[in-house]
Formats: C-alpha cells, structure tokens, sequence
C-alpha cells in the first residue's frame, strides 16, 4: 500500500504495479513511502523515490516478530482506553482526556517528565487511520522497526502493525494499528516518556464488537 487509497495485490509471481496516490497536495514530496504485507512474513516499508519508481521487496518470514495478541478479558477493575484495541492504564495514570469529532474519537493520555507534558493518542472511526504511521515518519527517522501483530476470535482475523522509530531530532515514536479503523500513537517522547506509553501500548488485546 502507498499514500492514500492507493492498494494493490500481487500476481502469483509476485508481480504489482501500485496506483498512481490519491489525496496527494500538490505540495506533497516526490518520495512515496510503500508497505509490503503477507500473511506470516514480517511487514516492511519501502521510500520510492517517485511514483514511477520500481521496488524489489524481499519480505523475511520471521514468525518470531510476530506479536500474538489475546482477547480481553471482561474485568470491570481495570482501567481501559480504545475501541477494539484495549489498552490498560497504570493505576496512577493521569485521567484520559477523550475527544470526538464526526467521523473519529479517542483518548489522550499524558506523562509529565522533567516539567514537560508528553502524550500518546487512540483514535477510532469508520474512515479512521491509514493503516501504518504517516508517511513523514519514514521519511524523517532511522531505526525503523516493524512487526505484525493478529488475532483470532469470533470468526474474524484481527490484523495490524506495531512500527517504531527515532525521528531525525532523536525523539522517539510508536504507531499501532489495524489497516483501518483504529490507531494508538505516540512521538516527541524522550526514553522515558516512551517507557511509560510503551507500557500501556503492550497491554494491548482485543475487544471485539461483534
């Protein structure tokens, strides 16, 4: 998948051609960052330095780097954010401050640190969230990781990434998410501030609607 609704399968030989991006402003960068993902393969992000470009991707398959999420379990003594994504907060934890718009809503939970407010953000909707960071993300950091993450319940596969970095000016983030519907993100931390979200980010299970 590149920017935008812009996905494609391969053939049988592992052949694409991605569609030109939709939703691209005409201030937008030439590079366009593209994900490659297979069931049982770790996912990994590719720059093309323009639309025209040609990727040759190897994908590594590392079940290993697989992060097997469970479902929640009902507990009504735990303090939770998400939709379908569950979070558990660390009993001390600053109150979540939760925000809704038409199409999305969330929670924002901070850390202060050395007098400095950090935050980390969930979000859900319909329409919501793209699938993996923005595309800045990789085009701004080093030691990019990615894994998959998967479950199964209820007769659906619930499926997504867990990518992290180091942006350009040393800060640290996160982003976790299915293709669509939801996310859970943070940045600008510093190590300790990534300490505390990651702590939460890896309580995460499965809650499904239905």
């Amino acid at each position: 998948m590149g920017e935008g609704i812009n996905w494609a399968y391969s053939n049988e030989d592992g052949q694409f051609i991605l569609p030109k991006g939709r939703f691209r402003g005409p201030n937008a960068p030439p590079q366009v960052p593209v994900t490659f993902r297979a069931d049982g393969f770790r996912p990994v992000t590719r720059v093309a330095e323009s639309e025209d470009a040609v990727l040759d991707v190897q994908l590594e398959l590392n079940l290993a780097s697989d992060w097997i999420i469970s479902q929640c379990e009902k507990s009504a003594g735990n303090r939770t954010i998400g939709s379908e994504m569950r979070f558990t907060l660390p009993p001390k934890t600053v109150p979540p401050e939760s925000y809704h718009d038409i199409d999305y809503g969330g929670d924002f939970v901070t850390t202060k640190i050395d007098g400095k407010t950090f935050s980390m953000r969930t979000m859900s909707g319909a329409m919501c969230c793209g699938g993996r960071p923005l595309p800045s993300r990789y085009l701004n950091s080093r030691n990019i990781v990615e894994r998959a993450w998967t479950l199964k319940a209820n007769g659906r596969v619930f499926d997504g990434m867990d990518s992290r970095g180091i942006a350009a000016d040393g800060t640290l983030w996160r982003w976790v998410g299915p293709l669509l519907g939801e996310q859970a993100e943070y940045q600008d931390a510093n190590e300790q501030a990534a300490k505390f979200f990651d702590s939460i980010l890896d309580t995460m299970c499965i809650a499904p609607k239905f």
